[in-house]
């Protein structure tokens, strides 16, 4: 079905977005997409939204989802998303962060539960009863580590199945998007703003594409992803509870990329002793770790002793070694089981 808007809801959105701002305008599309609509221009709207009568239909519509937003939610997605043998759905998206400009691919990983939730609705609507988590691979990583090497999305199967975790809704973006350089999560002024691809932009698609509502965050990696979960954790404490790395580090170590000048400036910005002496800290964190990787422990112990007072910080060791994921994976489910609260861990 085209929807071409009338005269009297022309007015209206444009009355709206005077007064409330875009987001009254995200909200009355959202609604029209997720009935199957479509949307479509008359030659005002075109006008309105700076778009000459001559644009093509496409452009048009391209025009449009800058302002609101490409990734909204539709029954399309459901369509088009993988389904896995336990139920899960598979979303991959590439989008462009709104503040980061960063073009990336985005997965999105729905656990049996929570798709039961949102077939059932009839606006697709996630309910509430359900966590997030963002999944971080290593350097040089993609995506897809997640659920594939270190069998992420089993584990999340299989973990609610047996009610150890909540229906859960998995954001796992592309963090190696600079191509030859290990940014490290970092926004590396002239090079790329990767936290903030990670953080603002990951929640500001979440919310536009599943309705995601203002709730914490858990962030989890692996190896540098472990660095990364313990940087945006720590760093932005208004948007994750909790953190856990497998196999991480705690202070960046710079790729050769990276001038010195930059890393002086990097090293202190990102300082994570020195930020959590400098505010108050909610984030809880769980750091698993191994005597046999000797670079990754050391970073630990070393961090540790500096903010025991000031950050809750719960250790696993592991008694095997070496830095690969055959050895990590099982791992995996002691930092969900962790996230989810029903782990008995202890230092």
């Amino acid at each position: 079905m085209k929807v071409i808007i009338s005269h009297n809801q022309y007015n209206l959105i444009k009355e709206s977005y005077r007064n409330e701002g875009v987001n009254a305008i995200i909200k009355y599309w959202k609604k029209e997409l997720k009935k199957g609509n479509e949307i479509r221009f008359d030659r005002d709207e075109l006008e309105y939204w700076g778009i000459t009568e001559f644009t093509d239909k496409v452009d048009a519509r391209t025009a449009f989802q800058e302002l609101v937003g490409d990734e909204v939610f539709t029954k399309k997605d459901l369509q088009t998303a993988k389904n896995t043998k336990a139920g899960s759905l598979i979303f991959k998206k590439v989008i462009t962060g709104q503040d980061s400009g960063i073009s990336a691919r985005v997965i999105v990983v729905m656990t049996p539960k929570l798709v039961e939730e949102l077939k059932s609705s009839k606006n697709l609507s996630l309910g509430t009863d359900y966590q997030v988590i963002e999944l971080f691979p290593g350097y040089p990583g993609v995506p897809e580590t997640w659920i594939g090497a270190l069998k992420g999305l089993d584990a999340m199967e299989k973990m609610e199945k047996e009610k150890k975790i909540p229906p859960t809704v998995a954001i796992i973006p592309s963090i190696n998007v600079v191509p030859g350089l290990d940014t490290e999560c970092l926004n590396i002024p002239g090079t790329s703003d990767v936290e903030t691809w990670l953080t603002n932009d990951m929640k500001t698609f979440a919310q536009r594409f599943i309705g995601i509502d203002d709730r914490k965050w858990s962030a989890f990696g692996y190896s540098t992803g472990g660095w990364c979960a313990a940087e945006i954790g720590i760093r932005h404490q208004d948007q994750y509870s909790s953190a856990v790395s497998l196999a991480g580090y705690f202070s960046p170590t710079f790729s050769a990329g990276i001038t010195s000048s930059e890393r002086a400036v990097l090293r202190k910005e990102y300082d994570l002793v020195a930020t959590l002496h400098s505010q108050p800290n909610s984030l809880q964190m769980l750091a698993i770790y191994s005597h046999q990787n000797d670079f990754e422990s050391k970073s630990l112990f070393t961090f540790q002793k500096k903010v025991n007072d000031v950050l809750a910080l719960k250790t696993v060791e592991i008694p095997e070694g070496g830095h690969n994921i055959k050895t990590w994976q099982p791992y995996v489910y002691t930092g969900f089981e962790w996230i989810a609260g029903l782990g008995q861990l202890t230092n």
